[in-house]
């Protein structure tokens, strides 16, 4: 099972909404000035607020983190319009995922 079809299933067990909203064949992109930004694999629904996850092996974890920060401006606007924006990893044999939050203090100014 792949890093994302493990982060589906890991809310579909909890009774919680999630989709794919990014495939290498063609991501959804956002349409930011004079560029295309696509950043997250997973919208979720969890009772906390919508959440955006860019998913991936626990090998690649901190360079997910710093793709997500690099798209600051697009990621800043996610996270002021109220969604949360998570990297999550998965290793082989664990059951539960590797968890990194992206703030705004994360960004950066």
């Amino acid at each position: 099972m792949t890093p994302t079809e493990r982060t589906i299933r890991h809310f579909f067990d909890r009774g919680i909404i999630a989709g794919r909203i990014d495939r290498r064949t063609g991501p959804i992109e956002v349409d930011w000035p004079g560029q295309g930004v696509g950043f997250a694999d997973i919208l979720a629904a969890p009772p906390e607020g919508p959440l955006l996850i860019q998913v991936t092996s626990k090998a690649n974890h901190a360079s997910r983190v710093r793709k997500v920060c690099e798209q600051s401006h697009v990621v800043r606007t996610c996270l002021q319009n109220g969604f949360m924006v998570e990297c999550w990893s998965w290793a082989k044999d664990d059951d539960e995922p590797r968890i990194t939050p992206i703030t705004l203090n994360k960004l950066g100014s």
